[in-house]
């Protein structure tokens, strides 16, 4: 069997049931055993677009999105979603070809030959934002680097990984039948130092002391959300999520205090707690959006020994334990005695005061949002999936809108690019076609990977785009007028998306105002086909 096919046989031995990418010349050997597999080949209409798939389906199921992409502008153009899976933990595995070394005999530099898709050092490219980006110098190391891919995933903090296959090695016969070639156990969380009775036993005491303790989950979080509910309710302690731990505990229940970092409300609790208890959360820049008063006494588990860093310090008080959430969370609850009466009052009373003080601060444009958002609510199909692109509709949502079901928003939060709505969407659409989909997304992000309605409308996906459009970059003029710039290059001349919509085989709805925006959703969600909901904020 030639090396291509073997790749596609040994990803099929790990469960890998999606790949996402566009075939090139270099990359067609990569092809030649997909036909004959269970894996469904998913062709984007751009690199990007296939990286965003991958994210959204990896978020959702908690399994590595795949990619095939060639050499040289496939790579570059699929580094941006790579990047983005790097900032928000997702598990990516993209393979691509790469041009066979020359080496110079005299300086033992690697030559430069200007072939087709060359880049110098392609590894270069996407190292910065992958657990590694290695070349394989052997057929048994190319199967190596794979089965190291499958155990970074599943073995600490979940971010890209790219393998280099080199061009004349993907046509090397190999043995699929020796060892190497065959799957590996991959365990949970393997890298992780174990946590000793005695630590477990005095952080379950550090917590039962304190008198006001918080806890803010993260993005780590996303897959666990019911334990951290069972330890808040323990201690008794508000939660608070971040952007990406959207929906780690539903937003009706007591404890729950919102994914509302930025807001002063939240900022303020968090100061004035005795304790913090951080789960799967870095604490930066997105998050915060200052730099945040934290108590002297911190507590923080995640599977990344650089947490806390950006613009978090931790106190001389503090405690950070390397380890799987979802192991470590029940042994510390274990040893945790029931909350009192009095105890379960006051954590109530401390979340309702972050929950309502909080749509003190919209300004009068988020309450414009707020009153789109509340009818989006309204009509969201129980267990819904929302994906949110860059765009001010889906900051304030993002910021205060509460939701129920754990993760089921994602939004580009720490990279922060704009196009990532819609693909995300068909990628969580694709891993359970029967999910209703919602793509908040505005009308310059759209335009950044709009390409890729025709690959919803290729695969049949049950998906909803709200495109709220402003006719402008609106939070960048925003940001330039409050800096006292003239706004400047932040006005387009939108397409005709009542034209250009229907044109690539989706269905299309211009808004009537606030009034159409729910009897349009329940429609367009009771349509189970892609759809476009074009809603004017000028309307609202």
């Amino acid at each position: 069997m030639k090396a291509g096919e073997a790749i596609v046989t040994l990803l099929q031995d790990y469960g890998v049931r999606h790949v996402f990418g566009i075939p090139g010349t270099h990359s067609i050997e990569l092809y030649r055993g997909l036909a004959a597999s269970s894996i469904q080949h998913v062709l984007p209409r751009h690199e990007q677009g296939a990286g965003f798939m991958a994210d959204g389906y990896a978020r959702r199921t908690g399994q590595p999105g795949v990619c095939f992409v060639i050499t040289g502008p496939g790579v570059t153009n699929i580094s941006t979603a790579m990047a983005q899976a790097w900032s928000d933990s997702v598990p990516l595995l993209v393979i691509s070809p790469v041009n066979d070394l020359v080496t110079d005999a005299g300086s033992g530099n690697n030559l430069y030959q200007g072939r087709l898709h060359e880049i110098p050092d392609q590894t270069a490219v996407t190292a910065p934002f992958t657990v590694f980006s290695r070349i394989a110098a052997t057929t048994d190391q190319l199967a190596d680097l794979i089965h190291q891919a499958f155990e970074a995933f599943y073995s600490g903090r979940p971010q890209p990984v790219h393998i280099h296959v080199p061009l004349t090695m993907l046509v090397d016969t190999v043995d699929v039948e020796t060892e190497v070639w065959q799957r590996r156990a991959v365990g949970a969380q393997t890298n992780t130092a174990p946590i000793s009775e005695q630590q477990i036993a005095e952080t379950a005491k550090r917590l039962q002391q304190a008198e006001r303790p918080v806890i803010v989950a993260g993005g780590g979080c996303r897959h666990f959300g019911e334990l951290i509910t069972a330890i808040s309710e323990k201690l008794p302690a508000p939660v608070v999520t971040s952007v990406s731990g959207r929906g780690a505990m539903p937003g009706s229940h007591p404890l729950c205090g919102g994914a509302q970092l930025a807001s002063t409300a939240a900022q303020k609790m968090i100061a004035e707690s005795d304790l913090l208890l951080s789960v799967g959360c870095e604490l930066s820049e997105t998050d915060f959006w200052k730099t945040p008063q934290l108590p002297a006494q911190q507590i923080w588990i995640n599977l990344d020994s650089n947490v806390p860093f950006n613009n978090v310090s931790s106190s001389n008080d503090s405690t950070t334990l390397i380890a799987d959430a979802r192991q470590l969370l029940p042994l510390i609850s274990s040893k945790l005695a029931d909350p009192t009466r009095e105890g379960l009052v006051a954590a109530h009373a401390r979340a309702k005061s972050v929950r309502d003080n909080a749509s003190d601060e919209l300004s009068p444009v988020e309450r414009k949002h707020w009153r789109v958002l509340t009818e989006v609510i309204k009509r969201l199909p129980p267990q819904a999936v929302v994906t949110s692109d860059m765009t001010q509709l889906a900051y304030t949502a993002c910021n205060y809108l509460p939701l129920q079901n754990t993760n089921s928003w994602f939004h580009p939060n720490g990279y922060g690019t704009l196009g990532y709505a819609l693909p995300a969407a068909i990628g969580v659409a694709l891993s359970d076609t029967d999910t209703s989909l919602l793509a908040v997304i505005g009308d310059a992000g759209f335009q950044y990977t709009m390409a890729e309605l025709a690959v919803a409308v290729e695969q049949d996906l049950p998906i909803v785009v709200l495109l709220w459009n402003n006719d402008a970059l609106k939070q960048i003029a925003d940001d330039m007028v409050n800096a006292g710039i003239e706004p400047n290059a932040v006005v387009q001349r939108n397409p005709d998306f009542a034209a250009l919509v229907p044109a690539m085989g989706a269905a299309y709805k211009r808004v009537a105002g606030l009034g159409g925006l729910g009897p349009s959703l329940q429609a367009a969600f009771e349509l189970r086909k892609p759809i476009v909901l074009e809603l004017q904020e000028s309307s609202v």
